[in-house]
């Protein structure tokens, strides 16, 4: 079983397990895009499929002193399946005046636009956004979550390879159209068990490197803290990112990797989630990329050249001076203090 990720211990252990799950699910229901012995449905007959809203971003009340949690496509595909928190709640007023609908705990949640097929299940009740549809169910006593969001994973989101894309952004109609065959709840049930064991098998080994992750943190700062700081400028060359035209955006790899914020960093390597045909302002291979909007302060390195958005900076280290890891471990462990600074 071959792993492909960026040599990140974090990633390689995140890639493994789902690989795992992966092979487990094909193994119990076989290829379900084609022929299958089991019945199927159209998702709308098991599903309300409900679209979130954004609060008037105009309307400061709506934003500040929010108690609820308002889900983004950044925190489904920063949540490894399931949503512990939300970067950004809404206030009272919000609720009570925008129309927006409440999304029960237990409810399977997939990114609409953008990054399509990115699924999240949630654990307690919340709000979304416009590009997240919520599979509210209708007949929960037929399907597992588990076996749910494993299929959507399963699925081809790919423009062109499914009727139901068009552009970066899914057609709910056709959506509602889509059929998926349902095996006896007794299978899914025991997929889902397998998948809670390797879950938390997963937990353990992200604890001990988290653990590798403090110690490598803290024999950093003993070597050296006691030096003196100079300004960033001194050592390497800052680029600050802008966003090209949206219509040159694209998810079939037509032009240069494209980079937005946070949402696509990874433990160390950004992941590539779209292209871009047109770029403006560009980053070179290993480069550090730091985010510059909130939230302020994350960095990740780049594998290729590559254009970058207005929620970026690259930062390229003088050669002569500056070792990248050196300097992206450095701004790893000053992080916190960069995010209070923005």
């Amino acid at each position: 079983m071959a792993i492909k990720g960026s040599g990140s211990p974090m990633e390689a252990v995140d890639e493994y397990f789902d690989m795992l799950i992966k092979s487990r699910f094909n193994e119990m229901f076989g290829d379900l895009k084609q022929e299958s012995p089991w019945e199927s449905y159209k998702l709308s007959e098991l599903f309300d499929l409900t679209m979130g809203k954004t609060p008037s971003r105009d309307t400061p009340k709506y934003w500040s002193n929010g108690v609820y949690p308002w889900v983004s496509i950044s925190d489904i595909t920063s949540s490894n399946g399931v949503i512990n928190d939300t970067k950004e709640k809404i206030s009272e007023d919000a609720v009570a005046e925008s129309g927006i609908k409440q999304i029960d705990a237990g409810t399977v949640l997939m990114s609409f636009k953008l990054s399509i097929g990115k699924t999240a299940l949630t654990k307690f009740p919340l709000y979304t956004n416009e590009a997240i549809v919520a599979f509210v169910p209708k007949k929960s006593e037929v399907i597992n979550n588990s076996f749910l969001q494993e299929w959507i994973k399963e699925k081809n989101w790919n423009e062109g390879s499914n009727k139901a894309v068009k552009g970066a952004t899914l057609n709910k109609a056709t959506l509602k159209e889509m059929r998926i065959h349902i095996p006896p709840i007794r299978l899914q049930n025991q997929f889902a068990d397998f998948v809670g064991q390797v879950n938390k098998s997963k937990r353990t080994y992200k604890r001990i490197f988290e653990s590798f992750d403090n110690l490598v943190k803290s024999r950093f700062i003993e070597l050296f803290d006691r030096y003196e700081k100079v300004p960033l400028t001194e050592m390497a060359d800052i680029t600050m990112g802008q966003s090209p035209d949206s219509s040159t955006y694209n998810d079939q790899g037509v032009g240069v990797p494209f980079f937005q914020g946070k949402s696509e960093f990874t433990d160390t390597f950004v992941q590539i989630n779209k292209y871009c045909s047109e770029p403006k302002k560009m980053a070179k291979k290993m480069d550090i990329l730091m985010s510059v909007r909130a939230p302020v302060g994350a960095v990740n390195l780049t594998n290729q050249e590559c254009c970058i958005g207005r929620g970026l900076a690259a930062i390229t280290p003088k050669d002569e001076i500056t070792d990248v890891w050196f300097l992206f471990n450095a701004l790893r462990i000053m992080e916190q203090q960069i995010s209070d600074m923005g």
